[in-house]
């Protein structure tokens, strides 16, 4: 199995031409990434391809690069957002939502509350 993250996605993913006549609709990141990488001014623009690859690829692009690369392939997506804001309708669906995102270890450092008539709201931040 091969894992593609934020480590190794420049590696495995981006450098190798091949990779990229496969998957067409996401060849902008591509170019991104060279422009950011030909030009020091543009540095970061090549960054945030990287980070942008991570959080659009799709299963159908999972299902490809696994057949490109003749293993299983898992992407782990990078999740740069500093805020996140819910809103909810009865207090079971926040002890679910809370325990997911714990689970998947995505809880945030602060956080406040507040209830709007029947809607209970959290905002998320780091």
């Amino acid at each position: 199995m091969i894992v593609i993250n934020i480590k190794n996605v420049e590696e495995k993913i981006f450098e190798n031409n091949e990779i990229w006549n496969e998957i067409k609709d996401l060849k902008h990141l591509k170019d991104q990434w060279k422009l950011g990488k030909i030009s020091p001014a543009l540095r970061h623009m090549s960054r945030k391809s990287l980070l942008d690859f991570l959080n659009s690829i799709k299963s159908s692009h999972i299902n490809i690069l696994s057949s490109f690369f003749e293993e299983e392939v898992v992407v782990e997506k990078f999740d740069y957002h500093s805020i996140k804001n819910f809103s909810f309708s009865n207090q079971e669906e926040i002890a679910n939502e809370l325990n997911l995102m714990e689970s998947k270890n995505e809880l945030y450092s602060y956080f406040s509350t507040y209830k709007d008539k029947d809607q209970f709201h959290i905002t998320f931040w780091r």
